[in-house]
């Protein structure tokens, strides 16, 4: 994430979401915080013109890099949201997904006497970054929990034909090499979502800012974080199972190839060696038989 905040502190084109940057890093997050003014005209936030620039006073603006490929941006128009994540997305490790083919999730927010979130909106008691930062963990989780459910979907569709093909024909026109490929990508998503990622666990960061703790667990609810993981490890072990049967049953039928192979390989070796030792063996039995009487 060191060149993200590289990028933001150093880069033009960021003068158009507030001319005063401030970066915090945290062990799980980085955190950047737009204020003072913006340009309003995009062009002009992209050059080194001296000319003075129409601006406008801007509230702050903050925006959350995860290490798991995931940005949550508050106070941001939706334009805006696209044009930010184009100018970090090379920047980030992973890189982040370009505009047209990320996902996202998009929620008001408020500010309240009581924090809450419903009704897809959030009231925090703040505008303090770290009260916003422990929603932003349960957006970030939720958000990265959605790209591995929509790899899944994918995996789903390339699959659906089997068992209609294994109903009405027996076997289906999935190959060893295919089955390979499509079981690869179910183990691939399943250690993503249970062993590399970070959706399964709370945060560290909630070990030094225990009262925000709450607010993030009621935001995991409210996007049902938990109940989603457990369904998409549910359809991972159906999927997983279809293709290990399929897969069984592409063994067996390469087994009985090989069988019949094998036995017609064995019949043509029988052949060819009577056709070599047949007349010699004629000639020997002809040899032991007796004689026979001249007829009288």
């Amino acid at each position: 994430m060191g060149a993200v905040s590289e990028t933001v502190q150093t880069g033009l084109p960021f003068r158009r979401f507030g001319d005063k940057v401030s970066i915090v890093r945290y062990n799980e997050a980085l955190h950047c915080q737009f204020t003072g003014t913006k340009a309003l005209s995009p062009a002009s936030a992209d050059t080194n013109s001296t000319d003075q620039d129409p601006v406008a006073t801007v509230d702050a603006r903050d925006m959350f890099v995860f290490p798991y490929g995931v940005v949550v941006l508050w106070n941001f128009e939706e334009d805006e949201e696209a044009r930010l994540v184009d100018e970090i997305a090379d920047a980030c490790e992973p890189p982040l997904a370009k505009p047209a083919n990320f996902d996202t999730e998009l929620m008001s927010f408020d500010v309240g006497v009581v924090a809450s979130i419903g009704n897809d909106t959030v009231v925090l008691t703040s505008g303090d970054p770290v009260e916003k930062l422990a929603v932003s963990f349960a957006f970030a989780q939720s958000t990265k929990l959605a790209f591995f459910e929509s790899a899944l979907d994918d995996i789903v569709e390339q699959v659906r034909p089997i068992p209609l093909q294994l109903s009405e024909t027996g076997k289906s026109g999935f190959s060893q090499e295919d089955v390979a490929i499509l079981t690869g990508q179910v183990f691939f998503t399943r250690t993503a979502v249970n062993l590399f990622s970070d959706i399964l666990d709370t945060p560290d960061f909630f070990w030094d800012a225990e009262v925000y703790e709450p607010l993030y667990r009621r935001a995991n609810r409210y996007l049902d974080v938990d109940d989603r993981i457990r369904i998409l490890n549910s359809r991972l072990d159906i999927v997983n199972d279809l293709l290990d049967n399929l897969n069984t049953q592409l063994t067996n039928r390469n087994s009985e190839r090989l069988e019949w192979v094998i036995i017609v390989l064995i019949m043509v070796e029988v052949a060819i060696e009577l056709l070599n030792v047949g007349p010699k063996l004629i000639l020997k039995l002809g040899a032991l038989l007796p004689p026979r009487l001249p007829f009288q």
